[in-house]
C-alpha cells in the first residue's frame, strides 16, 4: 500500500524497518489494520467479554481468511482464532477440488510460506502466520511466483514443501 501511495509498483515492503519507524516517503507512518476497525461494531453491540471469549490464549476474536486454489469451496471465511488449519481447509473449504488429499498450502500472502499437511493442526493466529523459522524450510517458490497476494490467504498447492 505504501509503495502505491508513493507512486511505485504496489509491492509488499520487507520489514524491518517497520512503517512506524520509516513508512510513507521515509517518514514514520501509522498503518491501521482494517480487521481491527471491522471488529469494533460487533464489540460495541455484544460487549468486550463476548469478543474475548472467541479465540484462545493471546489470540482473541476472529480472523478473515481467503480460500483459493485447488479447494472445493473457495471464498472468504471468518473464523475464531484457535481453529486449526485442517478445520478451515476441510470443514469450510471442503478439501481439494480434485478429491486428492491436500499436501501443502500457502499461507500469509506474498511474504508468507508453504506449510505441509503435517502442520495443518496449527491452531493460533500467531501459529498460523508464523509457525516456523523460515531458515528451517527448504524454498518451494519465490515470492513473485506465489499466486495469492491477500494478506491472510490460504491457497492449496499440489507439491509438498517442507523441511
Amino acid at each position: 500500500m505504501l509503495e502505491s501511495l508513493e507512486g511505485k509498483r504496489g509491492q509488499v515492503r520487507y520489514k524491518p524497518p517497520v512503517p512506524a519507524m520509516k513508512g510513507l516517503f521515509g517518514m514514520p507512518t501509522v498503518v491501521n489494520n482494517v480487521v481491527t476497525f471491522v471488529s469494533v461494531p460487533a464489540i460495541l453491540a455484544r460487549g468486550g467479554r463476548w469478543y474475548r471469549d472467541l479465540g484462545v490464549g493471546r489470540s482473541r476474536g476472529t480472523i478473515p481468511l481467503q480460500l483459493a486454489g485447488n479447494i472445493k469451496r473457495g471464498g472468504l471465511v471468518e473464523v475464531p482464532f484457535g481453529m486449526s488449519l485442517r478445520e478451515v481447509l476441510y470443514d469450510f473449504g471442503g478439501g481439494s477440488r480434485s478429491g486428492r488429499p491436500l499436501r501443502a498450502v500457502q499461507v500469509g500472502g506474498p511474504l508468507g510460506a508453504y506449510l505441509p499437511a503435517s502442520q495443518f493442526a496449527l491452531v493460533s493466529y500467531s501459529g498460523l502466520l508464523h509457525p516456523f523459522r523460515l531458515d528451517t524450510l527448504r524454498p518451494c517458490a519465490t515470492a513473485t511466483s506465489r499466486a495469492n497476494a491477500s494478506a491472510s490467504s490460504i491457497s492449496s498447492m499440489p507439491a509438498y514443501c517442507g523441511r
